[in-house]
């Protein structure tokens, strides 16, 4: 068994060097490494194609820009075709860094429990310090073998949304490719992970911190704005339409489901609307949210309680504005008050 490591690479000069050599620095060194520079306007292919002159087992691939899941899948692609089915990918981000017993941990539960998924915990981390260590006793932690217990796992918490806490058999990948997800900058882990859940025989859920996952302020996730925004249900449109094409679920399980829904377009809209720009521009957005059909389907089942929800149906779109704005003061009211403390 080895294992690849595929790094999608953009504006990441500033910690490439950190994230390759803490793969050097296994202790399992039975691994190859796949840097795809997805057409990184920074000095980082330039640092790639110093890292693959001085290890022949790191490989470069040079790429226009095509966004995190197109870099994914030009690697995915290239475990394919070098890989065996028993080989294990290993998805790391190129702003991140592995434990140095990553890979020898992984490779201990494949050997002592066959598992074709192994799921990783990981320590949020920022400049050498850890600021969340992994919650193990929140996680779940354990084997899943029943189909629909690990559907109810890893689709009703975001949490387990990333590709990089999962470690799949290459047996697991996908041939087939969407060009319409390239787009998609906000969830796209997801998507590339249902063939991982609709294929596994057996997951295991690690107790073992072995990724830190910096905060990265300049990373995608973290730098979201209004410029940046775009309203799109596509992700969850998929999920919805897969876990129905299964029937595996109950119709209980779809009503808790469709609960997690509800939390996750009541999170978009107090995003939206606190967003630093003008009134206009939020309600703008709101207004494309509740006017999406997937998003109307969800707002639709707000029970009277749901606030939020119920002003999104009835197109209050300025009320949850004004809210917003007073929520993003008492907020940076917060922060500032909390470095005179510090």
């Amino acid at each position: 068994m080895k294992f690849y490591i595929a790094v999608p690479v953009y504006k990441a000069e500033a910690f490439l060097t950190d994230c390759v050599n803490s793969v050097l620095a296994q202790t399992v060194q039975n691994f190859e490494i796949v840097l795809v520079d997805d057409g990184s306007p920074d000095g980082s292919g330039t640092l790639c194609d110093g890292f693959a002159a001085r290890d022949g087992r790191i490989h470069v691939i040079h790429q226009k820009n095509t966004g995190a899941y197109g870099a994914r899948r030009t690697a995915i692609h290239f475990l394919l075709d070098h890989g065996s089915p028993e080989d294990r990918a290993v998805f790391l981000d190129a702003d991140d860094s592995l434990k140095p017993n990553a890979l020898e941990t992984i490779q201990r539960c494949v050997e002592e429990t066959g598992a074709d998924l192994v799921f990783l915990g990981e320590d949020q981390v920022f400049e050498g310090h850890i600021l969340r260590p992994f919650p193990a006793d929140s996680a779940h932690i354990g084997t899943v073998t029943d189909r629909r217990q690990l559907y109810k796992i890893v689709f009703r918490d975001g949490w387990y949304n990333p590709l990089w806490k999962k470690v799949p058999a290459l047996s697991l990948l996908p041939r087939e490719d969407h060009p319409e997800y390239y787009s998609i900058r906000f969830g796209e882990d997801l998507l590339q992970s249902i063939p991982l859940y609709r294929d596994c025989r057996k997951a295991v859920f690690l107790p073992d911190s072995l990724y830190n996952y910096t905060q990265n302020p300049n990373s995608a996730t973290n730098g979201l704005g209004y410029e940046k925004y775009k309203v799109t249900s596509l992700v969850l449109e998929t999920c919805w339409n897969f876990l129905k094409g299964q029937n595996v679920w109950t119709e209980a399980d779809f009503g808790e489901y469709m609960a997690w829904l509800r939390r996750l377009t009541r999170f978009q809209v107090w995003l939206v609307a606190k967003f630093s720009t003008t009134i206009s521009n939020r309600c703008g957005l709101l207004r494309q949210i509740a006017e999406d059909g997937f998003y109307a389907g969800i707002i639709a089942t707000a029970p009277k309680k749901d606030l939020c929800l119920r002003l999104m149906q009835k197109k209050r779109f300025r009320t949850l504005c004004l809210a917003g704005t007073g929520m993003r003061k008492l907020g940076n009211l917060r922060r500032r008050a909390n470095k005179i403390d510090n």
